[in-house]
């Protein structure tokens, strides 16, 4: 079984100073994971507690939570058409 690895990417949050406001939080990076990592930490969850596989996988339990409900990315998002003649003129 292959072992799979993510990039760490750095979550800190950081001091700015702008205009009024004195602190203000610049937001960090999002961990865009697979499914199948996604589905390995679920798997993980159920053997050993959520606490546990989120520092290990540096998530949040939130996420486990949600994921075990649905991992799988869901199809149909985006711009819907409207017009499918202006559709096929633009491709």
């Amino acid at each position: 079984m292959r072992k799979l690895q993510r990039k760490k990417s750095s979550v800190k949050l950081e001091y700015c100073s702008k205009g009024k406001k004195e602190k203000e939080y610049e937001r960090g990076k999002y961990n865009i994971l697979s499914e199948e990592l996604k589905k390995q930490i679920v798997d993980e969850s159920k053997i050993m507690t959520m606490v546990e596989v989120a520092k290990k996988y540096n998530v949040s339990v939130n996420n486990i939570c949600r994921w075990r409900k649905r991992c799988d990315r869901r199809s149909g998002a985006g711009r819907k058409v409207t017009d499918m003649e202006m559709e096929c003129k633009l491709l």
